[in-house]
């Protein structure tokens, strides 16, 4: 399907819908954990986006996610920080309707943990708080629960155990209500990794594992 969707984009040519075309397929391989299918996804939408500056900065939005993933904090951070610099909630915030998730609040999550990485707790702090905020404010629900996600990944981080869990409570009622099954295993599987930090490892091997079996 994904080839399909390649072979149908180029036909095309240097256009938005191409442009969209490898929008999701570099979603789909970061998610999967495909690195190298993504970062040559990302250098098509960076020669695709041409001089549009939207464009240009949902491909360091990819960019930046995918050098955190690959924990390049540094590299992360300039992409991310393009992006950031760019968006403004009042003018773009219709972009998590064509874009999957808002782009802008995303960069902002995913540079929170950045910060933490690199050893900038309060900035980290200062800018996962704005994200949440912000998805909050939205009103678009694939949004919100990226953001919690990601809230929940900096917890995880930086081994706040009450944190995990206040992040899956508010994940897991969204994800049953919405539908949302990749991060409704991801909700799972914070709940879990807080259980076993209290102690309660045998009982919650089943539910890291349901977790597991929900991603994949």
């Amino acid at each position: 399907t994904c080839a399909r969707i390649q072979e149908l984009s180029s036909q095309v040519g240097k256009s938005p819908l191409m442009f969209q075309s490898l929008y999701l397929l570099c979603f789909y391989n970061i998610i999967i954990a495909e690195h190298r299918a993504a970062k040559g996804l990302i250098e098509q939408m960076f020669e695709c986006a041409g001089q549009d500056e939207l464009l240009k900065n949902l491909a360091h939005y990819f960019f930046g996610w995918l050098m955190f993933t690959m924990g390049e904090f540094k590299t992360a951070t300039t992409h991310l920080d393009k992006m950031i610099e760019f968006y403004d909630p009042a003018k773009h915030s219709t972009m998590a309707f064509s874009y999957v998730q808002d782009p802008g609040i995303t960069c902002m999550a995913f540079s929170a943990c950045v910060h933490w990485c690199l050893g900038y707790p309060e900035q980290a702090e200062k800018r996962m708080q704005q994200a949440v905020t912000l998805a909050e404010k939205l009103g678009h629900p694939f949004t919100l629960v990226s953001i919690l996600a990601i809230e929940g990944l900096m917890n995880i981080l930086r081994r706040e155990v009450q944190g995990a869990f206040h992040s899956a409570d508010k994940i897991v009622p969204l994800c049953e209500e919405k539908g949302f099954r990749l991060f409704l295993a991801v909700g799972i599987f914070k709940r879990g990794w807080a259980m076993t930090q209290e102690g309660e490892v045998q009982g919650r091997i089943a539910l890291l594992k349901q977790a597991l079996d929900g991603y994949l």
